[in-house]
């Protein structure tokens, strides 16, 4: 069998001391994610001590992170490949939460996450460039399962700022449309002319006078030959008044 054979077989088994595989492995990520140290570098106490790490991100951001170690890496293939084939042979592209896989080869202290969805995963390409790169520099310098909790929290703080981004963001009332304006009651036309159009709420004291009936008005008429009777009367009231006056005197016939 070929090294890529062997390490294919070590990946698809459980390590010793990690109990059944069950969850991702079986189609139903379960809430934590999985350690599969085919290295055997984790003692059992760290082992612990990573699985409850997991969990606890776990519970704060919806998302299992699982982790995959292996000694060296297969002949001919990249970390990144070995990352998208496990992810795919442990089944967490199953459906259930957002499932996050991160490989670590010891020997070479190379990591790759993989999400199963690119650079739309849950993580994005540059943190995730970024989480490796100083989980790289760790392994070379400290404790392995130390840099791997560090590595979990900061893959974690990166799915929590991910889900953040794309949370929709609450409607803005400045945003609102403008309400539309009452419907109104078109406007009656006398000719070229507009007529104002009373409301509905108008009171009867509000609401315009009628126009005045059409033709023209006899009160100026009989007020003008009222004046002139008035007047014909007087006069003939004064014409009298002197004729008496004047046969009223001596020496002159009256007519």
């Amino acid at each position: 069998m070929g090294v890529v054979g062997v390490a294919s077989a070590l990946l698809a088994r459980p390590a010793l001391g990690a109990g059944p595989v069950t969850g991702a492995a079986q189609g139903a990520p379960s809430l934590g994610g999985k350690i599969w140290d085919e290295s055997g570098v984790l003692r059992a106490t760290e082992r612990s001590g990573l699985a409850r790490r997991l969990r606890a991100e776990a519970a704060k951001t919806g998302a299992d992170v699982s982790i995959v170690l292996v000694q060296r890496l297969p002949k001919h293939e990249a970390i990144g490949e070995l990352a998208r084939r496990t992810f795919l042979e442990r089944h967490l592209d199953a459906s259930g939460p957002p499932q996050v896989l991160l490989v670590v080869a010891k020997h070479e202290r190379r990591a790759a996450l993989e999400t199963g969805l690119g650079p739309a995963g849950i993580v994005p390409e540059i943190d995730a460039r970024q989480i490796t790169r100083h989980l790289a520099a760790a392994l070379e310098s400290g404790p392995v399962c130390q840099a791997l909790e560090e590595a979990v929290v900061a893959i974690a703080n990166s799915v929590q700022a991910t889900q953040d981004r794309r949370r929709p963001a609450p409607a803005d009332p400045l945003d609102a449309p403008p309400a539309e304006p009452a419907p109104t009651r078109p406007r009656q036309t006398a000719g070229d002319v507009m007529l104002p159009q009373p409301s509905d709420e108008a009171s009867a004291e509000d609401k315009p006078a009628p126009p005045p009936p059409h033709g023209r008005s006899l009160l100026p008429t009989a007020a003008m030959l009222s004046a002139l009777v008035v007047l014909g009367l007087a006069l003939r009231r004064r014409r009298r008044a002197t004729l008496e006056h004047q046969a009223a005197k001596p020496g002159r016939p009256g007519r």
